[in-house]
């Protein structure tokens, strides 16, 4: 079976800000699309506003069988072009694309509910993984988090990726 011939995740590149616009269409042509979203804080006429954009600009993420689907892919309005290397379209692992989806609520946005100020944390990867903090600010509106860590005899604080951490239990 060649790899055309089964079902995977693909990423597509939309045309700017169509990503939603590319969403429906794909969804029109019953093609499965994933989009993770995350809820971002404003100033606007000095007031907080919220809205929603997406994780990746630009990118969303479709599971379809190459050989069969390409073209309906392709040819969607809002849609640029499939990411490809060599001329040939990668599929993406799935564990990448069933980790986004374990980051993110019932309507595909990113789940910040867990990591709240005070909330100890631990690092799931990158050079400080395993270590544990205690979140010191609420998450930026770029999805980062100020944690103060314990490191031999020293207190630092270090910015992360909200993605890179896990609520601790006491």
């Amino acid at each position: 079976m060649s790899v055309g011939s089964e079902r995977r995740w693909y990423v597509v590149y939309t045309k700017p800000a169509k990503e939603a616009y590319a969403i429906m269409h794909l969804g029109r042509k019953r093609i499965r699309v994933f989009c993770p979203w995350i809820r971002e804080h404003y100033w606007k006429k000095g007031r907080v506003e919220k809205r929603l954009r997406p994780l990746f600009p630009g990118y969303i993420f479709v599971h379809i069988v190459l050989d069969e689907e390409y073209y309906k892919v392709k040819w969607t309005p809002g849609v640029k072009r499939l990411i490809s290397f060599g001329g040939r379209p990668i599929p993406l692992k799935d564990e990448i694309v069933d980790f986004m989806k374990g980051v993110v609520n019932r309507e595909g946005v990113v789940s910040r509910e867990k990591l709240k100020k005070g909330c100890k944390v631990r690092v799931k990867s990158g050079p400080f993984k395993d270590l544990i903090g205690i979140i010191e600010n609420e998450v930026s509106p770029a999805g980062r988090v100020k944690i103060l860590m314990e490191l031999v005899n020293y207190s630092a604080r270090v910015e992360l990726p909200e993605v890179l951490l896990e609520a601790v239990k006491d």
